[in-house]
């Protein structure tokens, strides 16, 4: 339970709407509103070069919704783990 609560803290200083993790998916959802500033960010960038250096993440774009998918991530604390380098703590 506080592995969860740690992730979606993280989640909310990286910028991220929603989180869900099935089916060995990790989703983090951003904003839906496309004029947010959040997409002009420091965060926002940060986001963009991890992307850039990963290649088990993809960014993807599902009706007007746009996420991060992670492939092979099974438990909270993984999720927690993939997303630390983000910001730069690891």
């Amino acid at each position: 339970l506080l592995d969860s609560v740690r992730l979606r803290r993280l989640g909310q200083r990286i910028g991220f709407e929603k989180i869900v993790l099935k089916q060995s998916r990790l989703l983090c959802y951003f904003t839906s509103d496309q004029d947010s500033p959040y997409f002009q960010s420091d965060k926002f960038n940060k986001v963009l070069a991890f992307l850039g250096a990963q290649k088990q993440v993809q960014m993807k774009e599902r009706n007007g919704k746009l996420y991060l998918s992670f492939q092979g991530v099974e438990k909270v604390q993984d999720a927690y783990a993939s997303l630390k380098p983000i910001l730069g703590t690891n």
